[in-house]
């Protein structure tokens, strides 16, 4: 093909586009300063918005659009523009508030760190943490030279179309104050103490932003923290905030093997299994509205405070069922989920085997319930049954040699 020609189907492929427009279908879509889902959010779009079409980038997991909204330039997952099925409990309503069409990316971050603040002070949390997740971000250049060594001489897009995602109605939780009462959650979690080292943090990150692209999670902002502790532990809280605790690193010895740890704590997040709680606890709360009125009342006046103390009593219940362990229904739905995703991304999901294993060996013990012997006991026998069953290609990989280097 000639140069002329060249810039004649480029100009016709760029006229095509111009006044081109796309629907989002999904609500409260996250307009991304980039085509990934690690990117940070400029905004947030309303369900049923018109946006003009400026272009769109394919990579292994999915389509990105170039979109322009009120005049700012973003990219949308083309996952935002396709339709869910109705929802049938009663938090339906909490994805479905009113989004301010002038709304920034100052606003909606202040909306949910004014939650997470609030939540943190209630719960007496580190008001540090809550700083510290609102401007955590990953370097997305130093990102993509990670993933490209991940995937180097590996067929990602040969591997997805092997490893199936299990269908499953998705409901859209992942309003300001939800997230915010997983910030102020954390806040608590983060209080056990954080371990303390960047690279290793943003290692951390890089694993888990690989599963996290694996399950076509595009509307969450999943965060990867590491605790100073000695027994194996990991925490899940709504809105996308995860912990791994030290002691659960060092009984890694390789990258698989974080990867499937962290794709459970990810498939809890996805799954909502946190907000469940508050949904088995709804005889507890007496608007059906809750979440509505809260996000309408980022100042917590007077007219709120029934409100916010309802929900505060149930985030305590999620807090201790968190630090306890869940219910075994979510673990196992976690696991078997869980090694879906690391397969999907590339890992070896028999690595969950060998830390149930080692965890179930270790002399420091869990303070986790699901991570104590009798219960290590019975996810080993589903997970063995599970991977008995269960086709996963061949030449998935570990990367020891990188781990190693990573958390040395």
């Amino acid at each position: 093909m000639n140069k002329a020609i060249f810039i004649c189907l480029f100009i016709l492929v760029t006229i095509s586009l111009c006044g081109e427009t796309v629907r989002v279908k999904r609500e409260n879509t996250p307009l991304r300063e980039g085509p990934g889902a690690w990117y940070e959010v400029l905004t947030t779009i309303p369900k049923d918005y018109d946006l003009e079409k400026l272009e769109q980038e394919e990579d292994d997991y999915g389509q990105w659009l170039k979109v322009k909204f009120n005049d700012i330039a973003g990219f949308v997952s083309l996952v935002s523009t396709k339709d869910l099925p109705p929802k049938k409990d009663i938090f339906a309503v909490m994805a479905k508030q009113y989004t301010s069409t002038t709304a920034n990316r100052h606003s909606v971050s202040a909306g949910v760190k004014g939650f997470g603040q609030r939540f943190s002070k209630t719960f007496k949390g580190s008001s540090s943490f809550v700083e510290d997740a609102m401007t955590y971000n990953i370097n997305p250049k130093d990102y993509k030279k990670f993933k490209k060594a991940t995937y180097k001489g590996f067929s990602l897009r040969r591997n997805r179309k092997k490893v199936k995602l299990p269908k499953k109605e998705k409901e859209e939780y992942f309003t300001e104050a939800e997230t915010g009462l997983g910030l102020g959650i954390a806040s608590v979690i983060a209080e056990q103490g954080l371990y303390l080292d960047k690279e290793l943090q943003n290692y951390i990150n890089f694993v888990g932003l690989q599963l996290v692209e694996a399950f076509d999670l595009t509307e969450i902002n999943f965060k990867f923290y590491i605790l100073k502790l000695n027994n194996p532990n990991a925490y899940a809280t709504p809105g996308g905030l995860i912990f791994i605790t030290k002691g659960m690193l060092d009984l890694c010895d390789n990258e698989a093997e974080l990867a499937v740890v962290l794709a459970h704590e990810v498939v809890h997040v996805a799954y909502n299994h946190g907000m469940k709680e508050i949904v088995e606890r709804k005889n507890h709360i007496s608007a059906e509205n809750l979440f509505i009125e809260l996000d309408s009342e980022i100042s917590f006046d007077d007219n709120s405070q029934t409100v916010e103390k309802e929900l505060e009593e149930d985030a305590f219940k999620i807090y201790e069922t968190l630090i306890e362990g869940r219910l075994d229904q979510y673990e196992k739905e976690a696991d078997r989920v869980g090694m879906i995703v690391a397969a999907r991304a590339g890992y070896d999901p028999h690595g969950l085997l060998k830390m149930l294993d080692k965890i179930g060996r270790n002399t420091v013990k869990s303070n986790n319930q699901h991570y104590r012997p009798d219960i290590i006991t019975q996810r080993k026998g589903w997970v063995a049954e599970y991977l008995q069953k269960a086709t996963f290609p061949k030449n998935l990989f570990h990367h020891e040699d990188r781990f190693k280097m990573n958390t040395n």
